[in-house]
C-alpha cells in the first residue's frame, strides 16, 4: 500500500511541479518591462517550496503499519 501510495504521490508532485514550470515560464516571458511580476513570482515560488514541503511531511506522517491494520487488503 505505501508503495502505491509513493508512486501517486510523485505523479500528483510532477504534474503541479510541470504546471508551476508553466505559469513561470508564461510569466517570464509574456510580461510588460515595467511589471512588477518578480515579487509575485518569488512569492510563488516560495509558496509552493512550502506546499510540497507540507506535503511531503505529511504524506512521511502517516502511520502505513496502521493502516494495513484497518483497511483490508483486497486480493482480487
Amino acid at each position: 500500500m505505501f508503495i502505491a501510495s509513493l508512486i501517486i504521490f510523485n505523479f500528483l508532485i510532477m504534474i503541479y511541479i510541470a504546471f508551476a514550470l508553466a505559469i513561470l515560464f508564461h510569466l517570464r516571458k509574456y510580461r510588460w518591462p515595467s511589471d512588477l511580476n518578480s515579487a509575485s513570482t518569488t512569492i510563488f515560488i516560495i509558496g509552493s517550496l512550502l506546499f510540497i514541503g507540507l506535503a511531503f511531511f505529511f504524506f512521511v506522517s502517516i502511520p502505513w503499519g496502521t493502516i494495513t491494520e484497518i483497511v483490508p487488503d483486497f486480493n482480487l
